[in-house]
């Protein structure tokens, strides 16, 4: 069984591996986030974008079957773009948009513990002044999906999963242990 981190981890190596060539984007970076977007992370954020940055936010309806401990995880999205030569900063974000809410459809992400495909999915512009100021544009998806949930089975997963590094509302590589992840 894959624990919380891992899962997640699932959802971002299948989103990397699927991702189009769409030779205006060059390369579209997914990686883990904290959960939560600051507008004073938006400078650096769209410093390397075009990425897809994903979170786990909740887990609902814990309980436990003949196949172990699962529980519905609320999952989100965030796509950041800026202007490149050739492709502006909203149709970007619109093509790795649409990308997305294909890809979410019925999407197990190559993972046994998954038990339903994707459910309310919802994707939406995030657009606001901070983003104008900061030349970048974002959308946000988010959804929940049943899994089946395992523990962290010795100490080195349990470091692992206190020692993760990632990019936070402090910054990159900073521990993310300690997150906030407000879903709306």
């Amino acid at each position: 069984m894959r624990n919380l981190f891992e899962l997640r981890q699932g959802v971002i190596d299948d989103i990397a591996n699927n991702m189009p060539v769409i030779a205006a984007l060059g390369n579209v970076v997914v990686k883990p986030h904290a959960g939560k977007f600051e507008s004073k992370e938006l400078k650096s954020i769209g410093a390397k974008a075009p990425c897809i940055f994903i979170s786990t936010g909740a887990l609902g309806g814990i309980d436990s079957d003949a196949l172990g401990d699962y529980a519905d995880i609320a999952f989100a999205a965030i796509i950041v773009t800026k202007d490149k030569p050739g492709i502006g900063r909203d149709e970007a974000a619109m093509l790795l948009a649409n990308f997305l809410a294909v890809h979410l459809t019925d999407n197990h992400w190559g993972m046994d513990e998954v038990r339903r495909p994707p459910e309310k999915v919802n994707g939406r512009n995030l657009y606001s002044t901070a983003l104008k100021e900061n030349a970048v544009a974002m959308w946000g998806f988010t959804w929940s999906q049943w899994m089946t949930i395992g523990g962290i089975s010795d100490s080195a997963d349990f470091d692992q999963f206190l020692n993760h590094t990632g990019v936070s509302s402090e910054g990159e590589n900073v521990p993310t242990t300690n997150i906030d992840t407000t879903f709306q």
